[in-house]
């Protein structure tokens, strides 16, 4: 009777989730339009937007293709603002109501700008996002975020940008490499330190371009060594003054967090300070560093090497974890013609698993055995990070370039753990006694020292480029294994391995 009226239940659930799709179907509705200019050509990578009215949420958005046609697909029936923008042109924008058929505008009409008077004006309006040339341009503001939200959070919500759990960022389906605030780097080439430190009620736009290497911005000449990034134009308020955010909480059994973020912005100089410390299993630091410490121990105990029953190396999530992370970042520029950026970070991580199994091992109807496991796990690592970035400007089409990256950090882990065996009579069919202990300390990074001289206009240029790595690390493990084999209850065999396991690199 149970398993019928489950059954009956079931089937209600599905055919009212059939009939919620067939209803979402029915109340929406595609919007089509062609979008020109003056002399009737289509206006490929125009912009157009449904906002809801009256609070102005993007609800759909679509790019026109190269005849200038787009369409608004399954746009929920309601009021809406349907607004198209193009970089050089008047915006345009219309009140709609979507109810009964799909909507065609027909064709929209862009006016050239002809002013800086009417440029002013295009501003003021509640634009979400735009293209210009190589970039795609979103305004922070018509993109909601709750209170004291992050960077990260309001990445979330524009449209062809993704965030995954690790802080990982993808834009039009290309990993993000960098993330710059005010067109500069924020400590270093990690994105996750912008991201998830810096508040998003600070951020006026968020572009999202193609950046070119170096030599490819020195000479004008493509290399086709591209990364997609992402830069964080500050609100007028922030670019020059104080801003950031302080957090903490605390409960029992003595459990804490605590984060601050500390920004002072001036046109010429940015000064942050990060500060991150919790025992609650948070990240504090990014997901590099985290890979970087335990991927060198896994790398020293081999491909699934275990003991005491736990993986070595295994993620933060497991066991409890107290994590300490501060950060500074400093940048300068030296009047017109030298700048300096420069960062230094350090974090840590202290990590105890403790793990206790007991087990019956079931041969047919009866029982064959069990099983009494334990292990302890302690692990340590801290790591500094140190980059340093100088350009100084000779003269024009003529400047030096220093770049340099430098990372020590430290590593220990213990492991010890206990495992027996019994019949079901309890007799000892076997033990197994292990105990693993490593340290480690690695010293790594990079250099380079670049002169260019750009010849003529055409991008031939002079450069002189020099080059350094350093890698030095150090690696270094004991392992103690005791396995007992019984029978009746006397010890028949007894293996003992004892090993000491190194590795250096330089």
């Amino acid at each position: 009777m149970k398993l019928s009226h489950f059954l009956v239940r079931g089937t209600l659930l599905a055919a009212s989730l059939f009939s919620a799709s067939d209803v979402l179907a029915q109340d929406s509705r595609d919007v089509r339009g062609t979008v020109v200019d003056s002399a009737g050509v289509g206006l490929r990578g125009a912009t157009v937007v449904a906002l809801t009215k009256p609070d102005s949420v993007i609800a759909k958005f679509a790019i026109a293709a190269g005849d200038g046609s787009f369409t608004l697909r399954r746009v929920p029936v309601g009021d809406y603002v349907v607004q198209v923008t193009f970089v050089g042109y008047s915006a345009w924008s219309r009140d709609v109501v979507l109810s009964g058929e799909d909507l065609d505008i027909g064709t929209i009409v862009l006016d050239d700008v002809v002013s800086e008077l009417d440029e002013l004006v295009i501003s003021s309006d509640h634009v979400p996002f735009v293209v210009k040339k190589d970039t795609l341009e979103y305004n922070a503001r018509a993109f909601a975020v709750r209170p004291n939200a992050t960077v990260e959070d309001l990445l979330k919500r524009l449209p062809g940008i993704e965030v995954a759990d690790d802080g990982s960022i993808k834009a039009q389906g290309e990993d993000v490499r960098k993330v710059l605030v005010e067109g500069k780097e924020f400590f270093g080439s990690d994105p996750t330190v912008a991201t998830r430190n810096l508040p998003a009620e600070a951020v006026d736009k968020v572009q999202v371009y193609d950046k070119l290497s170096d030599m490819a911005e020195f000479t004008g000449i493509r290399d086709g060594d591209e990364q997609k990034t992402i830069n964080l134009d500050l609100t007028k308020d922030a670019e020059q003054g104080y801003f950031g955010s302080v957090a903490g909480g605390y409960g029992d059994p003595e459990r804490y967090d605590g984060q601050a973020s500390v920004n002072r912005f001036t046109p010429t100089t940015q000064l942050s300070v990060l500060a991150n410390v919790n025992n609650i299993n948070r990240q504090g630091f990014s997901f590099q560093d985290y890979i970087r410490f335990m991927g060198g121990m896994q790398a020293l105990s081999g491909d699934g090497f275990r003991t005491g029953g736990i993986q070595l190396g295994s993620d933060i999530s497991d066991g409890f974890s107290e994590t300490l992370a501060l950060g500074l970042n400093a940048s300068h520029d030296f009047g017109s013609k030298t700048s300096v950026r420069s960062s230094w970070f350090m974090s840590s991580i202290d990590n105890r698993q403790d793990r206790t199994v007991n087990q019956e091992e079931l041969l047919g109807d009866a029982l064959s055995s069990l099983v009494n496991e334990n292990s302890a796990q302690r692990s340590d690592n801290v790591t500094h990070r140190v980059n340093l970035n100088v350009d100084h400007r000779l003269q024009d089409g003529h400047d030096l370039r220093f770049r340099g990256n430098l990372q020590a950090s430290a590593t220990s882990l213990s492991n010890q753990g206990g495992r027996t065996t019994r019949t079901a009579t309890g007799m000892t069919q076997n033990t197994n006694q292990a105990m693993y202990a490593s340290d480690g300390d690695d010293l790594g990074g990079d250099a380079s020292l670049t002169w260019r001289k750009r010849l003529n206009e055409r991008g031939r240029s002079l450069v002189a480029d020099l080059r350094m790595n350093l890698n030095d690390s150090d690696l270094s493990g004991d392992l103690d294994s005791r396995i007992g084999l019984y029978e009746q209850g006397d010890l028949l065999t007894y293996d003992e391995i004892l090993q000491q396991q190194s590795r250096l690199g330089n």
